[in-house]
């Protein structure tokens, strides 16, 4: 059975999903929403809370002189599907 699912987006407030909206192809919007819903739903129970004291430990180590080492980007494996670079690639970020 098909449902379909409204909503509006603010154009100021929204103008990155508006922008990354606009850059899809028409045909091909309800399946990069639906993938991008279904990675967001996939964090599991990590909280803006959970974030936050990780980063304020991350900045409590560096203030005390811990060395972190920085990974070279390109060196690291990406697992991306090609539909969903491409779509990333034209936000332009």
């Amino acid at each position: 059975m098909r449902i379909t699912v409204s909503f509006s987006l603010n154009s100021d407030r929204d103008s990155d999903l508006v922008s990354w909206l606009n850059g899809l192809p028409e045909r091909e919007r309800s399946l990069a929403i639906r993938k991008t819903l279904r990675v967001g739903l996939g964090m599991g129970n990590i909280t803006h809370a959970d974030l936050y004291r990780a980063i304020q430990g991350l900045g409590q180590r560096l203030q005390s002189g811990v060395i972190i080492p920085v990974v070279n980007q390109d060196d690291m494996p990406v697992e991306e599907p090609a539909d969903i670079a491409a779509s990333l690639d034209k936000l332009g970020l």
